[in-house]
């Protein structure tokens, strides 16, 4: 099915910045994302400068468009431009020369992607590809309503669309353009909004995007392939990683806040808890949850924005050995956050049972397991408190031994430190619950672990076994999480079913 792609542009002579910052981003998006098209039509509403782009065929008015380039720009002498939402002369003549254009040339789809629209996940790009009938447009959830720029007008509804673009313009003046269009399907399955004009990211879960304009903060467009992190050489080209110091201590955000960062940043729908007590974690992870601690003593807000949540007064080892997670949560666990008791064997076994019911796309975040102190490294709780009090009150008993044991047992993880006070995260990602190499080896692994203490290892090596992020950037950078880990865009359309 022949298919033309198009969108429209102005720019003013004072902001020639924006052709490169807008148009040309949209531009290499369009030709990056895989969605299938014959040619690229960029419709101008007479800006006073073209870009000069040479691999862009330019085209003045009035005359005719001649070269079967890949990429065509067509410009009106006159600009007609956008007066407000409801006076939109520029946009209704550039759209409607697209559509008898692609009419006359003999195209059989035509797909209007707006220049500060984008589609994000593979499942909104296969989407796009396999219409094959009727005028459909996505649904913007913050105006309730159809959403204009981005369309998808099949064969059966070109003559429709040409004679809707071919009626005086007086006809729409006045009213919103959304509300007119006669679209035969709104899609609400895809994930999508008008991002820009609530908040500053683009959440990880979305599908496509409106409002990506040039001054977009840093990190905006996590999803450009071109943009992704180089995990091999994060160590020394990573700004978000930093060069840790025991002696000095986490210098980063209280774990729980990074936690939320988490939270809002991968959009998890299933949530598993070891570990829970007063729910000041659990408070800040609003999905459905299990949650699972010997004794609860809630003193947090924790129900709020869940449908499901799941408590189980019980040991880990109780819970595993009589639950399994995809009982409740039969499409597995997005996140699970592990924070019971400080032993290491404990911790052990709650990886093992936990990763069985995760996806490689899932991620597990272990609490405690970096301490600044030797002291609070002890096994025995009693020994915790250090002779200078610098750490007083903190014990993290020998969970620690998971970093080390990941390293040489599980090397295929991704594992990174976070600089969360005051005793870090581990965040462990590219998981493989069909892997059984902890479970074969673990009368090995508890052998060999069992007598060695943190001096024996070395404070400052554990710090530096992995990479260490710094939380204090990531969290300004939505977009880093999202690339670094990469959860969900092109694998939840798959899983889960629609909303």
């Amino acid at each position: 099915m022949r298919t033309l792609i198009f969108c429209t542009s102005y720019v003013a002579a004072d902001a020639q910045f924006v052709w490169t910052a807008r148009y040309r981003r949209w531009l290499n998006a369009i030709r990056s994302s895989g969605v299938w098209h014959d040619q690229i039509l960029v419709v101008d509403d007479g800006s006073p400068i073209a870009p000069g782009w040479d691999d862009c065929a330019t085209v003045e008015e009035p005359d005719q468009i001649k070269a079967d380039s890949p990429t065509i720009m067509y410009r009106f002498r006159e600009r007609l431009g956008r007066h407000g939402l409801t006076d939109y002369p520029g946009w209704y003549r550039s759209f409607g020369f697209a559509v008898t254009y692609a009419r006359s040339r003999g195209f059989e789809k035509i797909v209007h992607i707006e220049s500060d629209a984008f589609l994000i996940s593979d499942r909104a790009v296969r989407y796009f590809n396999s219409a094959n009938e009727g005028w459909i447009s996505m649904w913007s959830p913050t105006h309730g309503c159809p959403e204009s720029g981005l369309q998808i007008v099949c064969r059966d509804e070109l003559n429709n669309c040409c004679e809707f673009f071919l009626q005086p313009y007086s006809c729409y003046r006045g009213k919103a353009i959304e509300n007119l269009i006669p679209f035969t399907a709104v899609e609400k399955s895809l994930h999508g909004d008008r991002h820009r004009e609530t908040v500053d990211y683009v959440p990880s879960d979305a599908d496509w995007t409106m409002q990506g304009v040039e001054a977009a903060p840093p990190g905006y467009f996590w999803w450009f392939k071109e943009q992704t992190a180089n995990k091999e050489g994060d160590r020394v080209t990573d700004p978000m990683i930093s060069e840790p110091s025991a002696a000095d201590g986490h210098q980063g955000v209280d774990y729980r806040d990074f936690l939320e960062f988490l939270g809002r940043t991968l959009v998890p729908r299933t949530y598993l808890e070891i570990g829970t007590e007063n729910g000041s974690s659990l408070s800040r992870m609003p999905c459905d949850a299990i949650c699972v601690d010997p004794r609860f003593s809630i003193a947090y807000d924790v129900f709020v924005r869940r449908n499901r949540l799941f408590f189980f007064q019980m040991t880990s080892d109780s819970f595993f050995l009589n639950n399994d997670p995809r009982q409740y949560f039969p499409f597995g666990v997005d996140i699970s956050f592990q924070d019971g008791l400080h032993l290491f064997e404990s911790l052990l076994e709650d990886f093992i049972n936990t990763e069985r019911s995760c996806r490689r796309e899932s991620l597990i975040v272990l609490h405690d397991c970096l301490p600044p102190g030797h002291a609070m490294a002890s096994r025995n709780r009693e020994d915790a408190d250090e002779p200078d009090g610098r750490y007083s009150g903190f014990w993290t008993g020998d969970v620690w031994k998971i970093i080390p044991i990941l390293k040489k047992y599980r090397p295929d993880i991704d594992v990174c430190l976070v600089d969360c006070p005051p005793t870090g995260l581990v965040l462990c990602s590219n998981l493989d619950p069909s892997d059984r190499t902890l479970l074969e080896n673990r009368a090995a692994i508890l052998g060999e672990f069992a007598r060695m203490s943190l001096s024996d290892f070395g404070l400052e090596r554990l710090w530096t076994t992995y990479p260490m992020i710094n939380s204090r950037a990531a969290i300004t950078d939505i977009g880093w999480i999202s690339r670094r880990f990469g959860l969900y865009p092109s694998v939840r359309a798959d899983r889960y079913p629609p909303d």
